[in-house]
C-alpha cells in the first residue's frame, strides 16, 4: 500500500504554477493519466536524491489513472506505507478549497502497482477539471495520515507535494 495524496495550480510551489523539478514526459505538471500520458506526481525527497526515480510509473486503481514520477518534495509517507505519491490533480479552473475537497476524496491509503501493463481501466483526463472532481468512488478504508503515527508534521494532503 502507497499513501497517495494530491496537488494543483493552487498549492503547488511556486502556487499558481504546474511547474515540475524533474520533467520526463511533460515539462509542466500534467498528463491525461493513460498510459501514454500519465499524470504527473512528487515523491518525497529532492533531486538527486528521490524515493523513486523520474520516469518511474506506477497504476492507480482507486482514481484509474497512470502516474509518472516528474516531480519532488512530498512528504515522508506515513507509517505502514512503502511510499508516499502525491499526484498533480490539475485544478486550474478551481479554487483552492474546491481543490483540496477534491483531493481529500482520495487521500489515503491506497493500492498501487509499480511498472504496470499498458492495458488496465482508465478514466483518462485531469483530476479535477470543469468544476469535478473525476474519480470513482473510493473505499471507506483508506486512514489518514494522522492515524499513522507520523511525526513529520504534514498531513500528507494538499500542499505536501511540491517543486523546486
Amino acid at each position: 500500500m502507497i499513501w497517495l495524496s494530491g496537488y494543483s495550480w493552487q498549492d503547488n510551489n511556486p502556487p499558481g504554477s504546474s511547474k515540475v523539478g524533474e520533467p520526463v514526459l511533460h515539462q509542466q505538471a500534467g498528463g491525461q493519466g493513460t498510459f501514454t500520458d500519465p499524470l504527473t506526481v512528487a515523491v518525497p525527497g529532492h533531486q538527486g536524491d528521490m524515493a523513486w526515480q523520474p520516469g518511474t510509473k506506477f497504476y492507480l486503481p482507486t482514481v484509474e489513472r497512470y502516474v509518472i514520477v516528474e516531480d519532488s518534495g512530498a512528504a515522508r509517507p506515513p507509517a505502514g506505507t512503502d511510499t508516499h505519491l502525491d499526484m498533480w490533480i490539475d485544478g486550474q479552473d478551481g479554487t483552492q478549497q474546491a481543490d483540496s475537497v477534491c483531493e481529500s476524496q482520495f487521500t489515503g491509503r491506497v493500492p498501487a502497482q509499480l511498472n504496470p501493463p499498458d492495458n488496465l481501466p482508465v478514466i483518462p483526463g485531469p483530476i479535477y477539471a470543469n468544476g469535478r472532481c473525476n474519480i470513482p468512488a473510493q473505499p471507506a478504508d483508506r486512514g489518514t495520515y494522522k492515524d499513522s503515527g507520523s511525526d513529520s508534521g504534514s498531513d500528507g494532503g494538499p500542499g505536501s507535494g511540491s517543486s523546486n
